[in-house]
């Protein structure tokens, strides 16, 4: 994880005030995250940290490129990702460093610093659409792969009417 250490955000010291950081995101960034479905990137982060009197307020904006696999066809592609949120930092005596629902974490009042890379990497993450596939052309036909798509044609089962059981039948008729 030292090669995280970039991505570890001193505030311990630093008057009230507002600033700005940059992160280019690229492919060794996962290698630490070796559960990703992201192997290549190009994210970039930037970050802001306002430093208040009780609390900090980090902003991020994540505007870049990962390449993912198509769950259609299975080859891969690039994929075009924008994606601003906040997170506010407060403070207590234990701390907790548990991300809620409210992009809010808790730190114990003798942290100096804070590790934005795991952040960052589930805010990437955040940007994969449930169903991976390839976009549409102009012509409005999706991009896949024109010989995997021939060959799961190819593959499709299909039913035969005597396979059927038809005792199933009456529970299409019940009503919800």
């Amino acid at each position: 994880m030292s090669r995280l250490k970039k991505y570890l955000l001193h505030f311990r010291g630093v008057p009230e005030g507002r600033y700005d950081y940059k992160y280019i995101v690229k492919d060794s960034f996962f290698e630490n995250f070796p559960e990703s479905v992201i192997k290549k990137c190009e994210v970039n982060v930037g970050v802001t940290m306002a430093i208040r009197s009780r609390f900090i307020e980090l902003k991020f904006n994540l505007i870049g490129i990962i390449n993912l696999d198509c769950d259609v066809c299975l080859d891969d592609f690039d994929l075009p990702i924008e994606y601003n949120t906040n997170l506010k930092v407060s403070f207590s005596k234990e701390g907790s460093d548990i991300t809620n629902v409210y992009d809010h974490i808790i730190l114990a009042d003798t942290e100096n610093d804070i590790q934005l890379a795991q952040h960052i990497y589930e805010y990437i993450h955040l940007c994969i659409p449930s169903k991976v596939v390839h976009g549409l052309d102009k012509d409005g036909i999706r991009e896949c792969n024109p010989n995997m798509l021939a060959k799961l044609e190819e593959l499709r089962p299909t039913i035969d009417e005597e396979e059927i059981d038809h005792r199933w039948d009456k529970l299409k008729n019940l009503k919800f």
